[in-house]
């Protein structure tokens, strides 16, 4: 699962139908972007595809990749950011998959938003349990009066349901904003890698029980890591 930015609620059980919402609706927005072929329930499950299906993904997926980008990367890029999204492990995208999955989210709250009926809004399962979770939370541990909270708590919810809020509410930051005028070549040549602490290119990292993060394919390699929580 993406790693999301903080947390809602003092309650596990509503954290967990939250994010479980974010979750199913990062997966909707890609694959809202894939045009929803037929060949993407393979790219879920980590198979192989054929060499047209990959050429075909590549076509479709072109457009929500940094300028410049490697076409041939496209189907590993994809493939990775669908496994960090469906696992039920905690995962950090590096920046190309971020600015993919926020390309993505950015092209289905387009989509949601030419809908004048509403239909395409998916409403947060227990809806009312989880607001009235958050307003609690935001009353006790900010100091928020009850209206503020609920104020917050309904922007909070109603921006997963139409995806205007994921990429505020559930992203660290916005660094991978840069791969639109800076070149991947120049953030490794830059050393920005180092001073960000997510790689450009580098492997998705993985969230550890104690809360270090480390690199996927790399057991021994850790980091602290600080968790923030975004008002």
């Amino acid at each position: 699962m993406y790693d999301c930015e903080g947390v809602v609620t003092n309650d596990p059980k509503i954290n967990e139908i939250y994010y479980k919402f974010v979750q199913e609706q990062m997966v909707r927005a890609l694959d809202n972007a894939t045009e929803y072929l037929t060949i993407i329930d393979n790219l879920k499950a980590g198979k192989p595809l054929l060499s047209n299906q990959i050429e075909t993904l590549k076509d479709c997926l072109d457009d929500f990749f940094p300028e410049g980008f490697d076409r041939n990367e496209i189907y590993d890029t994809m493939k990775e950011l669908y496994f960090i999204i469906i696992s039920e492990d905690q995962y950090i995208p590096n920046l190309v998959e971020e600015y993919v999955l926020a390309a993505c989210i950015d092209e289905m709250q387009d989509v949601v938003n030419m809908d004048d009926e509403g239909d395409l809004i998916v409403p947060m399962p227990h809806r009312d349990e989880v607001k009235k979770a958050m307003e609690k939370y935001f009353v006790e541990e900010f100091g928020e009066s009850e209206e503020e909270a609920a104020e917050v708590a309904e922007a909070r919810i109603r921006g997963i349901e139409d995806f205007s809020g994921i990429i505020d509410y559930c992203f660290y930051d916005t660094d991978f904003m840069m791969l639109d005028d800076v070149s991947i070549e120049d953030i490794v040549r830059r050393g920005v890698n180092d001073e960000l602490g997510v790689g450009a290119m580098e492997p998705a990292r993985k969230r550890m029980p104690d809360g270090s993060v480390q690199h996927i394919g790399e057991p021994q390699k850790s980091e602290s890591f600080t968790f923030r929580m975004k008002m």
